[in-house]
């Protein structure tokens, strides 16, 4: 989750979140570039993703992924969803409706 107000930039990975294949290298020279311009403009700290000790599968750790600021914050994942959301009439498509039969 990507969310920001007044320049402050908050992203939110589920507590235990995995997160994995980072690209950091493309095919090219200048598309290594443009994946750095691109971390750049995010305000995520490319040369952290580029340096950062890498676990033994090969990605980041936890730590090196909030000093890359690609991660600002973790958080029960019932935490990172309004519960209003479902309660609304028509419920999104990703809401689970339970009628009375489920209960019984």
């Amino acid at each position: 989750m990507h969310s920001g107000s007044g320049g402050r930039v908050r992203r939110l990975a589920g507590d235990g979140t995995a997160i994995e294949a980072i690209p950091i290298v493309a095919a090219s020279e200048a598309g290594t570039k443009k994946l750095a311009a691109y971390y750049g403009e995010m305000g995520v700290r490319y040369q952290v993703l580029v340096d950062g000790p890498r676990n033994e599968d090969g990605n980041l750790g936890r730590w090196q992924l909030f000093k890359a600021l690609l991660v600002t914050s973790t958080l029960a994942v019932d935490q990172l969803v309004d519960a209003q959301i479902c309660r609304g009439t028509p419920a999104p498509n990703n809401c689970r409706v339970f009628t009375t039969m489920d209960l019984e």
